[in-house]
């Protein structure tokens, strides 16, 4: 929307805070872990469908006006405008609503992208092309149209009892029981695991003092692997995304699991969705790592928590499970494995074990708590060097943002495919960064109307001098508080499009830009 209303877009300040206030509400103590009564969540889940109705409506709608400004290439059936959340420009990997097989998809030189059908729409694919930091790019639709020649592949078919998941970077084994037999690094020719991957646990769940709020650190004495698989599928083949689904029965609950992995990456999910029928009992997926360390990191909140992965003390054993936001992380000198997720956040680490809790059935306050449709995905993410050298954060703000499309029915622009972004070219992006690696926290308009707030932070534990590059010559660009308020040390330097400013180790940084 910030990006949008430079071009004209009404930004809908007053619907924006409404929805934030909102999602502020309902972040609640009680609410968050789960420990409050049914009634609760009745309200809770109704407010929350409207948050993301109301933010995915607010998106679609900027990228729509965007997409209503592109000239229209001849002959071209439709538009799709292509938007990116992040800070940093991400390959183009998107899927388009309502678009079919029948189609072809070009950049903006007219040259065809790959595409692959799937259940949701058409998947575009292409390692060569990246979609702008903070903006956007524009794919022309056609119908028919020839298929390019396709310097990525990924496959999947079924093998003996399992399946197999296949691209350039990575052999995935599934076997019979629905675990990952093997996950082989084929760069490196490195096994990932030791033993068998996402071993699904179920673990007798019964707190001695407070159900919903707690787990016991004896829990782990009374459990039972999951098994009880009942069919693994090969859903997808290729050439662009394979994915394989398994699915379990276990006591009451069900369990379908699809390994789904995309050409030329080296990110491996696990789309999960869990109908919970069983009560006191916890779900956990269980990861043993071919990765030795006396550490592993986890996210928190613009900064990073590391943690021991042994029990030799008290207070380690006390740490048998641990929160972290988007994801965790096992490194070594030179190779690591992160374990991605975009809706769970209770992680345990023990010697080379990486854990991630999935559900529970608790029953007190709410005897039918979490009873129902669960789905999320998690995901292993093989890298070479630490966290900070893959870049874990981009690829979990990947996982948990990924680009949005909207394809626009043909209209009457009046932009050319190429201009700069004061006039909304096809694709620009609002910024950009370089030298030490930045996060976006928030970008959004001023709460007075002037100007644009962008709230930057340093993900790594780096100190440097960071560089934004700006999509149109900057007027005046200087520091705030979280109130947006000046504060005493709030000179940027700017030169044209380009600012830079110092920053220390997870320092957050709020600007009010004027452009």
């Amino acid at each position: 929307a910030a990006l949008a209303a430079a071009g004209g877009f009404a930004y809908p300040a007053a619907e924006i805070e409404r929805t934030w206030k909102t999602l502020l509400l309902n972040q609640f103590h009680d609410i968050l872990p789960g420990s409050s009564i049914k009634e609760v969540y009745e309200d809770n889940h109704r407010d929350m469908e409207g948050v993301v109705a109301t933010a995915t409506s607010v998106r679609d709608a900027a990228l729509a006006h965007l997409a209503g400004q592109v000239a229209l290439p001849e002959g071209a059936q439709r538009l799709a405008l292509v938007g990116n959340a992040a800070i940093v420009p991400r390959q183009l990997s998107v899927v388009l609503p309502g678009v079919d097989a029948s189609s072809s998809v070009t950049d903006e030189t007219g040259e065809p992208l790959p595409t692959q059908a799937t259940g949701e729409g058409l998947l575009v694919h292409s390692a060569d092309h990246a979609v702008a930091g903070a903006g956007y790019m524009t794919l022309t639709i056609l119908p028919g149209g020839e298929e390019p020649e396709m310097d990525l592949n990924v496959l999947a078919e079924v093998s003996g009892e399992g399946a197999i998941l296949e691209n350039d970077q990575l052999r995935v084994e599934i076997g019979a029981d629905g675990a990952l037999a093997r996950l082989l690094d084929k760069d490196l020719q490195r096994d990932v695991l030791e033993g068998r991957g996402n071993q699904l646990w179920a673990y007798v769940d019964k707190p001695r003092v407070f159900d919903a709020w707690d787990i016991d650190q004896d829990y782990e004495n009374e459990a039972e692997e999951i098994g009880g698989v009942t069919g693994i599928e090969v859903t997808e083949t290729g050439p662009l995304r394979a994915s394989v689904r398994v699915e379990r029965r276990w006591r009451d609950s069900r369990i379908a699991q699809t390994y789904r992995l995309h050409a030329g990456s080296l990110r491996l999910d696990i789309e999960t969705h869990i109908e919970l029928h069983d009560r006191q009992v916890l779900f956990r997926a269980l990861f043993p790592l071919a990765v030795r360390s006396h550490e592993a990191s986890f996210e928190t909140m613009y900064g990073v928590a590391r943690r021991p992965t042994h029990r030799n003390t008290s207070w380690d054993a006390a740490k048998f499970e641990v929160g972290g936001h988007r994801w965790a992380d096992m490194s070594e000198p030179g190779y690591g494995v992160a374990l991605l997720t975009d809706a769970k956040y209770g992680y345990s680490v023990h010697d080379n074990v990486l854990g991630l809790s999935l559900v529970r059935g608790p029953i007190y306050p709410d005897p039918w708590a979490d009873e129902g449709e669960h789905h999320f995905t998690y995901s292993l993410f093989p890298h070479i060097g630490d966290w900070t050298d893959a870049d874990v954060v981009a690829e979990a703000q990947a996982l948990n943002s990924p680009l949005g499309a909207v394809v626009a029915a043909p209209g009457e622009g009046s932009l050319p495919l190429e201009q700069s972004l004061v006039s909304l070219p096809v694709e620009a992006g609002l910024l950009l960064d370089a030298g030490v690696t930045l996060g976006l926290g928030a970008l959004k308009r001023a709460e007075d109307g002037a100007g644009l707030i962008v709230r930057v932070y340093e993900p790594h534990g780096a100190r440097g001098t960071a560089i934004l590059e700006f999509g149109a010559e900057v007027r005046s660009i200087r520091k705030v508080n979280l109130l947006e308020e000046p504060i005493e040390d709030d000179k940027v330097e700017v030169e044209g499009s380009t600012a830079s400013l110092t920053v220390r180790p997870f320092e957050v940084i709020t600007l009010r830009v004027e452009m």
